[in-house]
């Protein structure tokens, strides 16, 4: 996944098709940045589909020095799947982002 906006978040996605739809398995991770303790926060995973809608798939909580396997599911085929992000979940901003 590319950044969107630069965060000490980074992660990689999966799609795999499933009978019923798509599987997204994620492994995200948070680095201990420099300077003061920062906060955790609550992210989520947004799937865009090829009619332009955002379906959000899962959420989670992380901090400094974890990480993460999200895994989340849509009745979307995965033909149909054009982008997965990552957003902050209080204010929709997106931080990571890979297209299709």
């Amino acid at each position: 996944m590319q950044q969107a906006l630069p965060s000490p978040v980074t992660a990689s996605v999966r799609l795999v098709d499933e009978p019923w739809g798509t599987r997204i398995d994620v492994l995200c991770s948070y680095a201990v940045p420099d300077g003061p303790p920062t906060p955790t926060f609550a992210y989520a995973l947004h799937v865009l589909s090829a009619d332009g809608r955002s379906e959000r798939v899962a959420t989670w909580t992380a901090g400094p020095g974890s990480t993460t396997r999200p895994t989340a599911t849509t009745e979307l085929a995965r033909s149909d799947i054009t982008g997965v992000e990552i957003r902050l979940v209080d204010n929709d901003l997106v931080l990571l982002r890979v297209t299709f």
